[in-house]
């Protein structure tokens, strides 16, 4: 399937891309900004960088590895939990 063909599920807005994902879905802010003040802390140019490099570095840096993986979990559990679990309500 294409890029653009894969509308988030979660907000609708734009195609679930890998940095749609990680980056600029609305739907993770609140998880993203936490996560986000850890990694700017650590790469102080990191606003600066292309979304490749940016990826290079949230996978990449030691520093970062283990509150990267914690925001793509609980990113991926919100997710998880807003598609897949449904109220009786």
């Amino acid at each position: 399937m294409r890029p653009e063909d894969r509308i988030c599920q979660i907000c609708f807005s734009e195609p679930e891309t890998e940095e749609h994902f990680i980056f600029t879905c609305p739907a993770y802010f609140n998880l993203r900004i936490l996560w986000l003040q850890k990694v700017i802390s650590t790469c102080n140019n990191f606003d600066e960088l292309s979304i490749s490099e940016k990826f290079s570095v949230i996978m990449t840096d030691k520093r970062l590895i283990y509150g990267t993986s914690d925001y793509i979990r609980g990113a991926y559990l919100f997710r998880t939990n807003k598609l897949y679990v449904h109220s009786d309500s």
